[in-house]
């Protein structure tokens, strides 16, 4: 029988090293608290010097209110804070820091040198920990400017079983910059400078007006992203939401342009992922991940951040509310119509080669005429006649208002909508922008039963089935019923349609019966459906949309293009792609190299 092992107290040094473990995992840690720090104290200048990745130095400078003389040695102590008092003062914390693990956690696991002054004197105060004992740590005078200056060396020096798990340089220092990035987001007031092997790899000015402010988010999150994103800012009992939702046509493969602050501090939560993951539900094209820069601010006591050692989770009290907030918030403004700016740049070729013309075919008139290239010189007025004829059906009478999406000119492969708008060039997928608006409004009149009144067809479809869907036919009658649909087994292997609602007249009703007669589940009452609605209705639209080489006149490109104008999410599909694009006219002359 093996021997039982008595309990005993921890060293303190080896206690300090395996509470450091759950608030120093990397770096990267050491970078952020020492930042909250800082920006507690009330600094607005902020200097971040990195070497070899953070792992042989970690230095910030801050020009905050300091540490005064007889607090210094203590601040590297456990549990030492100056920013909580008593047990109440934990339902409502509106500082970064609060738990007096961040010093001391640095602390044991590296050679830290903490130098402070509260003044403008000169004359500051020193202390030093090399990762051993911390009590009677002698304080010393030295020369110092106002505020804190923290000096971190070595880091894990004496733990080698953690300093060994430090990736590469180059990717701790990653971690470090997107520490920086996350608070350069929300402190705006504040001046960042980050340097590594001693170049400067951001350099933030402070940003204290709503100009400025725009330029550090285009700056560290991309011009692709602010140019296209949705302003949001929508207040509600005690709530406010804020900040920029990505466009849907911008979206990544990844979640890494994802940033959301509660009351300041950056979370990851899954009940706002969640409500903005389901605003974004049916605009994202495929798996993809939009992107947000997002700020909701609660009163303090309806928030819990003193969930996680890192403090990066929290809890709200009323977690539901602030689900349906931020969905109803998000979804509003996604809704509203706008696309992504186009961009052809990449078209833009300095000097286009064309191959030398041996022989085309040109219609010229309402007759194909062959001719060889090099020989035919047409008349100044066959060549008249010739663009009269072509540019007539292109006439517009009426004046170009000032619609989004202006007004039609022609039909391309009789897949794309050609629009003219005071701006430039719009060019539309047609399918995918009547399927959008099949979809909305069979959305939007899902409780209307007069939308989905039957009407009986002049002539009833045949559709074909698999034998083993018959029996499937008689059992969704109900769920066939709730959507306008009038359907009846005919001989075998076939049912007959003999009424739709309007809005699926024209529809393909084949692949409608068929989706339906695979999708829909029998056994699902009447609130299953609606939990479906999405899917069966996108799934509808997308069969009843005008197809590709569907020839259309002026007015019915028109028509479109004025419900698109007002139906909700019109600028993505169903599935997420873009359904028009803008081209404005600067970018249309610099592909032609006008004025240059």
């Amino acid at each position: 029988m093996a021997e039982q092992k008595r309990i005993h107290t921890l060293h303190p040094a080896l206690a300090n090293q395996i509470s450091a473990g759950e608030v120093i995992e990397r770096p990267a840690s050491v970078v952020k608290e020492l930042l909250e720090n800082a920006i507690d104290a009330g600094a607005n200048s902020l200097i971040i010097r990195i070497a070899q990745g953070g792992s042989t130095l970690i230095e910030v400078l801050d020009n905050g209110g300091g540490i005064h003389q007889d607090d210094l040695a203590l601040a590297v102590m456990r549990h030492a804070t100056s920013k909580i008092q008593t047990s109440d003062d934990l339902h409502a914390i509106v500082s970064l820091g609060f738990r007096g693990e961040a010093l001391a956690s640095i602390a044991a696991v590296s050679r830290l040198t903490l130098t402070s002054s509260q003044d403008q004197t000169g004359i500051g105060y020193e202390v030093n920990i090399n990762g051993t004992a911390f009590d009677e740590q002698h304080v010393r005078t030295v020369a110092s400017n106002q505020g804190t200056h923290v000096r971190v060396q070595d880091l894990f020096f004496n733990v080698p079983a953690r300093r060994k798990f430090l990736k590469r340089q180059t990717t701790e220092y990653g971690h470090i910059e997107e520490v920086v990035r996350r608070l350069a987001l929300t402190y705006f007031d504040v001046r960042f400078v980050l340097e590594h092997n001693d170049n400067v790899r951001l350099n933030l000015p402070k940003a204290d007006s709503g100009a400025l402010r725009f330029q550090r988010v285009q700056q560290l999150l991309g011009r692709a992203f602010t140019d296209n994103a949705y302003w949001i800012d929508v207040n509600m009992q005690g709530m406010r939401l804020w900040g920029w939702l990505g466009h849907p046509s911008d979206a990544r493969g990844q979640a890494d342009l994802q940033y959301v602050y509660v009351n300041g501090r950056i979370v990851k939560d899954k009940t706002i992922s969640h409500a903005l993951r389901v605003a974004y539900e049916g605009i994202l094209h495929g798996h993809q991940y939009a992107g947000y820069l997002l700020f909701l601010e609660v009163e303090p006591e309806n928030v819990d951040v003193n969930v996680h050692p890192t403090k990066h989770e929290v809890r709200f009290l009323n977690q539901r509310e602030i689900h349906e907030f931020v969905r109803h918030s998000a979804k509003d403004i996604l809704a509203q119509f706008q696309t992504a700016t186009a961009n052809l740049s990449e078209a833009v070729v300095p000097r286009p080669i064309f191959p030398k013309p041996i022989q085309a075919q040109f219609d010229l008139s309402s007759t194909p005429v062959e001719t060889h290239y090099q020989n035919y010189e047409p008349q100044p007025r066959q060549v008249e006649n010739t663009l009269k004829t072509y540019l007539a059906p292109l006439h517009q009478e009426e004046p170009i208002k000032d619609y989004p999406l202006g007004h039609a000119i022609a039909q391309l492969h009789g897949i794309y909508i050609l629009a003219q708008n005071t701006k430039g060039l719009v060019i539309v997928d047609m399918h995918a922008a009547h399927e959008r608006i099949l979809l909305q409004q069979m959305k939007d009149s899902w409780d209307k039963p007069d939308f989905w009144s039957c009407q009986q067809l002049l002539i009833p479809k045949i559709v074909s089935i698999q034998t083993h869907q018959q029996e499937r036919i008689n059992e969704l009658q109900s769920q066939f019923k709730r959507l306008g649909l009038e359907v009846e087994l005919y001989g075998d292997n076939q049912v007959i349609v003999r009424g739709v609602p309007a809005v699926l007249q024209k529809a393909d009703i084949n692949a409608i019966i068929l989706t339906l007669v695979s999708d829909l589940d029998p056994n699902d009452q009447a609130e299953e459906l609606t939990k479906q609605r999405d899917q069966i209705l996108a799934g509808i639209a997308c069969h009843g949309a005008v197809r590709a080489n569907r020839q259309l006149g002026l007015s019915e490109m028109n028509t479109l293009l004025r419900q698109m104008e007002q139906t909700a999410f019109a600028s993505q599909c169903n599935h997420g792609r873009p359904t028009w694009r803008e081209f404005p006219l600067s970018q249309l002359d610099k592909l032609f190299a006008r004025g240059e």
